[in-house]
């Protein structure tokens, strides 16, 4: 959907987690029921290209190749749980509550969560977090940040975007277990989010200037 000029090579040829997810949720209800159903496909295809341990793929190609983060290729770490894009599971969760919040009935609200809900739920738990914590973290010693707005620019520690990002993703899939009758779930996810808010703004509020 990028323009580009006549005969100019496209830079994207591929699906991205982030980019997709903001394309879809700003653009659903400017497009027909055809490029909707286009949408939940292009989105069930990134989610079928999970790894093991829940972590979603940056980015999938149309050569079949799919990248696991900006700082390490997923076809040649395929078991290194360092190696994420700490805003995969956010931006997966996200697009997929969009999607769900879309959906015309209840019974296709309940059809979608079953297909996707543990396993976004185990993607979320499998994003790095400081040791004794719930706050998204960066490893000092290898940086796996999450694209955000600077895209290849390696931050450490605990990122604010990464953790708001996460904060809201996780209310996002608590809404959607609580409506499915998986308060079990509900619960862990909303207390997940609050021990995150809190710690987040423990961490990075400064009480003198009133600002994060």
């Amino acid at each position: 959907g990028i323009p580009v000029a006549p005969g100019a090579l496209p830079h994207y040829d591929g699906q991205y987690l982030r980019d997709g997810y903001y394309g879809i949720s700003h653009g659903w209800s400017l497009v027909n029921a055809s490029m909707q159903q286009s949408f939940r496909d292009s989105v069930s295809w990134m989610f079928h290209h999970a790894r093991d341990d829940g972590i979603f793929p940056l980015s999938c190609h149309i050569n079949g190749r799919c990248y696991i983060a900006e700082n390490c290729d997923g076809s040649v770490h395929p078991t290194d749980t360092g190696c994420q894009d700490l805003d995969s599971a956010p931006f997966a969760t996200l697009t997929a509550y969009h999607i769900w919040r879309s959906c015309a009935s209840t019974s296709q609200r309940n059809t979608w969560y079953d297909q996707w809900g543990q396993l976004l739920d185990k993607s979320l738990n499998a994003t790095t977090k400081m040791p004794g914590t719930t706050a998204v973290w960066s490893n000092a010693s290898r940086p796996m940040v999450g694209y955000g707005f600077q895209d290849n620019e390696v931050k450490s520690g605990i990122v604010l975007f990464s953790n708001v990002l996460y904060w809201n993703a996780s209310l996002g899939l608590a809404e959607m277990a609580t409506q499915r009758g998986d308060h079990s779930m509900s619960q862990r996810l909303v207390a997940n989010a609050a021990s995150l808010r809190a710690y987040v703004s423990k961490q990075l509020w400064n009480e003198q200037t009133g600002v994060i």
